[in-house]
């Protein structure tokens, strides 16, 4: 099934296209790949610019770590975090573990259930039903998400 959501940016637009059309390991790993740049890019963004800590230090810290760190600064408020940390989880899963073909696998559906943005759009007559579903829209509503919060994020001021 191809998710439809209206994006004014052709290059996201483009990628959405193309990484739903991905095999499942590939769109796991490639949707949280696009999420966590722009998670990188947001803290950029916020943080105070220090040039002897700023690019490199950034730069250096791992998913998890961006995630925190971009909801402890008020850049993405706890259902964000919390299912930022779950397609990363998803995408984990994926990236390590060789037999993993599907989406349909007991322990990355039950992960797709949990995603709170689904939970939040769904009702009866939901189109999303699939895990794979679930996680395509996911994805791509934070890009467009993130996206929106990179055109807005201010930065933190120094006293």
């Amino acid at each position: 099934m191809q998710i439809s959501i209206s994006i004014n940016d052709p290059k996201v637009q483009k990628f959405l296209n193309e990484f739903q059309n991905e095999t499942p390991r590939a769109a796991a790993i490639l949707g949280w790949a696009y999420l966590d740049d722009l998670l990188n890019e947001l803290l950029k963004s916020r943080l105070i610019e220090d040039k002897r800590f700023f690019k490199n230090d950034i730069n250096r810290l791992n998913s998890e770590r961006r995630i925190n760190l971009c909801y402890l600064t008020g850049v993405i408020n706890k259902q964000e975090r919390d299912d930022l940390q779950r397609i990363k989880k998803i995408r984990g899963q994926f990236a390590h573990k060789i037999s993993l073909k599907s989406f349909t696998r007991n322990d990355i559906s039950t992960e797709c259930d949990k995603l709170k943005i689904i939970k939040f759009i769904q009702d009866k007559d939901s189109f999303i039903n699939k895990p794979r579903d679930k996680y395509t829209f996911s994805v791509a509503f934070y890009i467009t998400a993130l996206k929106d919060k990179l055109k807005h994020c201010r930065r933190i001021e120094t006293f």
